[in-house]
């Protein structure tokens, strides 16, 4: 009778214990997409050279690409370097393509066929959401996610253009022509 008295006080302790200290996960699994312009790779490979210079993300592997997120400059491509893992899981991910040892996370609400075909091959990801940061007082590190890398790039005439590139460190060579791009006459 002891054993059992004890085992129903420390069980809900032991859960409790375990589920707290377990790092949030979600495995989801995502379509490959096959590229079918391959105009992007001249692109994608000056954006791997240029991140292969920024200390925070040199040794990244993991991209999300980011279509139709300004309503005004629709044909306007966002990638963002991941770090190694996706903090974020998106429910509009479309799929995911692999080049050069990197992988390319696609979010979007709809495919660019001139762009990708999809395929009948899935890989899981793991869409985490790191543990909070503290100091060794137990103060929360706000602003953790404050480390980006960015570019924009604009498809236009299934040609792709990087047009800025933006990190949170002021020694990275910056630009932007996103303006100048779209002020000219077409």
């Amino acid at each position: 009778m002891r054993k059992v008295l004890i085992f129903y006080l420390l069980f809900p302790l032991c859960l409790s214990i375990f589920c707290t200290s377990k790092k949030k996960s979600e495995i989801y699994s995502v379509n490959e997409l096959i590229i079918v312009n391959r105009n992007i790779f001249p692109v994608l490979d000056t954006i791997i050279e240029m991140k292969d210079n920024i200390q925070c993300y040199k040794s990244t592997r993991l991209f999300s690409m980011e279509f139709n997120t300004d309503s005004v400059m629709k044909d306007l491509i966002f990638l963002r370097a991941q770090g190694n893992q996706m903090n974020y899981h998106y429910p509009d991910i479309l799929g995911y393509f692999d080049y050069k040892n990197h992988s390319f996370i696609i979010r979007s609400d709809s495919i660019y066929t001139t762009i990708f075909k999809k395929s009948n091959n899935n890989r899981d990801f793991d869409f985490s959401f790191p543990p909070a940061k503290y100091t060794i007082e137990g103060i929360p590190i706000l602003g953790q996610f404050d480390i980006f890398a960015v570019w924009s790039i604009r498809f236009k005439q299934e040609n792709f253009k990087i047009l800025s590139f933006f990190t949170n460190d002021k020694n990275d060579d910056w630009f932007n022509y996103i303006e100048q791009e779209y002020n000219e006459i077409e």
